[in-house]
Order: C-alpha cells, then structure tokens, then sequence
C-alpha cells in the first residue's frame, strides 16, 4: 500500500472499502482500521469473494486490531515457493503416496549434494534469482524487517538482539525438539519471554512446530513437539553453512534436509486434488527421512 492510500485509508476508513467489485488491500496489517468498515460491508451484502486482503503478518494477532471478523473471513498462508513452483511443474509427491500407498515407487539422477544445493536456496523467489553471495544479502535484509517491523507490528519486545540471537539458535536446532527451557538458559532469556518470542515468530511465519506424532490425541497435545523453520535458506543462511559446508562430517546436512523435506511437504498438501483438506503437519514429519 503506497503512503498516499494509507493516508487516504486511515482519513476514511469505510469510503476507502466502499466500493462496487472486488478489491484488493495489500499489506492490511498496515491500516486495520479498514477491517471495521469491511464487516459493516460484508454484513450488508454476506456475498464471498468481495474482499482480498493481504498481508505480511497474522491479521489476526495485530495488537491495534479493531475487529477480527469472525465468521466473516477465510486466512490462506502464502509459502515460499515448492520446487515444482520454481521449476514450472506440479508437485506430485503426496498425490502419487496417497494414490499408491505404500507401493509408490520413483528414482531420481539427483545427488545428495543437488539436493543440498536446492535447500540452501530454499523457497523465496528473491532468494531463488540470486547468486549465492547476494542471496546472502537478501537474508540478511529479510530477517532484520521481519524483527525490526513485523514483530513490532504484533507485540513490542524488549531487546531486538535477544530476537536475532534466539532465530541463530534456533536454526542450530532445526528438526530438533523445542524445549523452552533448554532454550531460555543457553539463550540467557527468560522463559517466559522466550515463549513469546516463539510465538511472535510463528505469528510472522518464520517457525512452525510440529506436534508430537502419537496414535493418541491427548499424548500428542502433551507431547514434546519439534521445530521446523518454514523456509530452509534462512537456516543455512542463519547457520552460515552452504551445500559444501553442510557436506562435510560435522555439517548439518541431516536435520536441514529434514526440514526442507517437511516444509515441501506441507506445501504439496495445500494445493493436493481435494479429496483431502490437509496432511497434519505431524504426520509430515513421520514420512520426513
């Protein structure tokens, strides 16, 4: 949204939305006084599809949100892209296990190391155009606006360095188990506080936990769960290992290589055949390698 329409929106929140067709407000998190105006709108005229906001955030986590629409709105999670998103084609892997089950079969010319290579770049179309020593930069530069601004957005924190300390520890335990207490007394961060910078680092789509796989609900609601970050070029950025360094013995090739198996995963199943809504994310985990 250009500074001229955020005036224009903050000026007169319901003209702004009152309009025929449909309209598209991109980085809402930006004027949410404008959602006001939208559900007196969409009571008035409860068609779907009216609407299209966007957003960098978690609308509905934002400290000055006036209304949080319920019932009114649908949120869909936009992901960094697949591999068949970066390389024109379907993804076809959670389509071919469900068909096939157990038999599914498929054999590929790549190596380990190509494989390294794809999860170092990760998903991010800026990430994916650049050449390593730029792509560097990007991270960088994503990471800082992500704290700097859309963190603050959510909730205001004390101290932004505890923040970035805390994303290059986490990165170091990747596909590990999130146990915040471990993690308060290596971060020197109370706890406290540090479950609340994990949750403000879900609310900005950085992290995803994943819950404890068990046949059990109320042992998987209890359960440890594990740490996944939503993008795996941000971890060997944050880790400072690319393929060749993720290679060697002491590299972390394996817990990255997890994550980025997970994370493809869960965006395969967004976009499946429908004949199922969802994989759960912990059953995600069970068929990562």
């Amino acid at each position: 949204m250009s500074s001229r329409r955020l005036r224009a929106a903050q000026d007169d929140p319901t003209g702004f939305v009152d309009r025929d067709g449909l309209t598209v407000i991109d980085e809402i998190q930006l004027a949410p006084e404008l959602l006001r105006g939208i559900k007196v709108l969409v009571d008035l005229d409860p068609r779907p599809g009216r609407f299209l906001l966007t957003g960098s955030s978690r609308i509905l986590a934002l400290r000055s949100l006036p209304d949080a629409l319920p019932g009114r709105m649908e949120v869909i999670e936009l992901w960094p892209f697949s591999q068949g998103e970066i390389k024109g084609g379907p993804d076809l892997f959670v389509d071919a296990a469900f068909r096939h089950g157990a038999a599914v079969e498929h054999s590929s010319r790549m190596r380990k190391r190509d494989y390294l290579e794809l999860a170092v770049v990760g998903g991010f179309p800026e990430a994916v155009r650049r050449t390593p020593r730029r792509r560097g930069a990007f991270f960088s530069s994503y990471l800082s606006t992500l704290i700097e601004r859309d963190v603050l957005e959510v909730s205001s924190i004390e101290r932004q360095g505890d923040m970035l300390r805390l994303l290059s520890l986490l990165a170091g335990r990747v596909s590990g188990l999130l146990v915040p207490g471990t993690l308060a007394g290596q971060a020197g961060i109370p706890r406290t506080t540090l479950v609340r910078y994990l949750e403000l680092l879900a609310t900005v789509f950085l992290i995803k936990t994943i819950p404890a796989w068990s046949s059990g609900q109320t042992a998987r609601a209890i359960g440890t769960p594990k740490l996944a970050f939503v993008d795996s070029g941000v971890v060997c950025h944050l880790i400072g290992q690319d393929a060749a360094r993720l290679d060697e013995p002491d590299g972390a090739a394996g817990p990255v290589l997890e994550n980025f198996v997970v994370m493809e995963l869960a965006r395969q199943t967004l976009s499946y055949g429908g004949r199922i809504k969802a994989l759960p994310m912990d059953a995600l985990w069970s068929l990562a390698p």
